[in-house]
């Protein structure tokens, strides 16, 4: 996270970098879908790619969400 003040008119800005998920990320994920169906195997592609899907849509998310810069207390 990047933070910092804008000179021009004192306010606070902040910046957060979201990673992409990791393929180890998407595998554990995977692995629990795989768990939670009863460890039934030949669904293996199916687990990977809703992990993937599942990931992708919470950094998608995350990306998106507007950050706020905590409020200095002194500014009122």
């Amino acid at each position: 996270m990047h933070s910092g003040m804008n000179g021009a008119n004192g306010t606070h800005t902040t910046t957060t970098t979201v990673s992409e998920p990791t393929t180890e990320a998407i595998a554990k994920r995977a692995y629990e879908l795989y768990l939670q169906r009863g460890s039934v195997p030949g669904f293996e592609l199916d687990d990977w790619l809703e992990a993937e899907a599942e990931l992708f849509a919470v950094a998608s998310v995350r990306k998106e969400a507007p950050t706020r810069a905590p409020r200095n207390s002194r500014s009122r």
